[in-house]
């Protein structure tokens, strides 16, 4: 036969029923006793002749900080996911950010040595279909940020110089 106690610590044991609160109801008033319920997992202990008022009220008191520890655990969880989803978005800032720095030092390496001239001169006077097909927009696009890239005493708005008027037809370079 099981003792209030051995229930107890029976329940305590079952991962389904390890939740439940245990309040001792019983005839025995001694501060022995009393341990003894605590340390089987009781949350509280009342002795015998009660009070059903105060029965009552523990009960109540009991199911409230229950119900508040289950929505406090509830909150540590969804605040726990929250910090680890925020730990991985930092993680992937931090090597995109990482990234980011690499790819400016290479285009600082890049752009430094190129000349931009050079370049555009390149492909729009070997390449007749790009100069054709983009002509003065390809110019203007990048006259629009980058002055150094139009020849020497050429502006955005004026016509251009021969190398580039033979292959893209005698547009004009319009930057905004």
């Amino acid at each position: 036969e099981l003792d209030g106690y051995a229930v107890c610590r029976a329940l305590k044991a079952d991962e389904r029923t390890c939740d439940i609160p245990v309040i001792f109801l019983s005839a025995l008033n001694e501060v022995f006793d009393k341990v003894k319920a605590f340390e089987a997992g009781g949350i509280d202990y009342i002795t015998k002749p009660f009070q059903v008022e105060e029965v009552i009220a523990r009960v109540k008191t009991h199911v409230t900080n229950h119900r508040l520890q289950q929505q406090l655990e509830a909150q540590n969880t969804r605040l726990q996911e929250g910090m680890l989803a925020h730990e991985r978005t930092m993680t992937v800032l931090q090597q995109r950010n990482q990234e980011l720095a690499l790819l400016h030092r290479m285009s600082q390496l890049f752009n430094s040595t190129l000349d931009w001239n050079e370049v555009l001169k390149t492909v729009l006077t070997r390449n007749a279909a790009v100069a054709e097909h983009y002509g003065y927009l390809f110019l203007a696009l990048f006259a629009r940020n980058r002055q150094t890239c139009l020849p020497t005493g050429t502006r955005a708005g004026q016509q251009h110089p021969d190398w580039l008027a033979t292959r893209a037809g005698a547009r004009h370079c319009r930057a905004n």
